[in-house]
């Protein structure tokens, strides 16, 4: 929703593999902040499985420098 959100920031989490990503890209570049951290028991910052303290599955996702470089990547 880029004509709606003018920036984003995300907090312990990262961009879903395709294969878990329900949205509707749009390819629009917008302003985005990721914190993320390298000890984060739940997002793991080098991508994969996403579980809750161990529990359940929550889907995968891309690590932290590959969420930064698709962002990054819409500016171009």
């Amino acid at each position: 929703m880029p004509n709606k959100i003018t920036a984003i920031a995300a907090i312990a989490a990262s961009r879903p593999t395709p294969s878990n990503n329900d949205c509707q890209e749009s390819k629009q570049a917008i302003p985005v902040m990721i914190i993320n951290d390298t000890a984060d028991p739940i997002n793991p910052y080098n991508g994969g499985k996403v579980t809750l303290f161990g529990f359940g599955n929550r889907g995968t996702v891309l690590s932290s420098i590959e969420t930064a470089k698709y962002f990054t990547q819409l500016c171009s």
